[in-house]
């Protein structure tokens, strides 16, 4: 049979049309047309009738970039919160992470240095040099753009060192 066809008569198309048997994805059965799949990293992993889907887990045009899995059980593609395309996730609104394994609060972030509903305000300090540099912005979403200071230090902007200074604050026995 020519490329395309089975059959004892050549006369059964092969899945996916003769002009493209298998989508070009898999080998088209010389008895009755129907197609096995590539199923292999080279190939890649094709699933279907005619071979036009990629096997779970696996994504891109040549199916053959994997999507991330739940890091906890190594199985389930985007921790069955999102969908795979190109090997990366989108994720389920409330959820985040590469595998979209991560949900809540953490998951509603704002460019650095800002935190608001629409990320419109500046954190303490300036979306610049947020807490002068010497802490970290509670930002984000639901943030509220004040400081969480470095060890050792105070204020609305971390610029106060607290007594007994930032390698021993309070001489050991207080918080500052």
């Amino acid at each position: 049979c020519f490329d395309g066809y089975a059959g004892a008569g050549c006369s059964i198309e092969c899945a996916g049309g003769a002009s493209s048997p298998c989508n070009k994805n898999g080998v088209c059965n010389a008895t009755d047309g129907s197609c096995s799949c590539y199923n292999n990293a080279t190939a890649g992993y094709f699933t279907g009738s005619a071979c036009a889907s990629c096997v779970a887990g696996w994504s891109g045009s040549t199916c053959t970039l994997a999507c991330p899995l739940n890091p906890t059980d190594g199985v389930s593609v985007c921790s069955s919160r999102g969908t795979c395309a190109d090997g990366a996730c989108t994720c389920e609104e409330g959820y985040c992470g590469t595998a979209c394994e991560t949900a809540g609060d953490e998951c509603f972030t704002c460019p650095s240095g800002y935190w608001g509903d629409d990320c419109s305000n500046e954190c303490n300090g300036g979306a610049t040099n947020p807490c002068g540099g010497l802490g970290s912005c509670r930002a984000g979403t639901k943030g509220d753009g004040t400081c969480a200071c470095d060890t050792g230090r105070g204020g609305s902007v971390c610029e106060l060192i607290c007594p007994g200074g930032t390698d021993n604050p309070c001489s050991g026995h207080g918080t500052c």
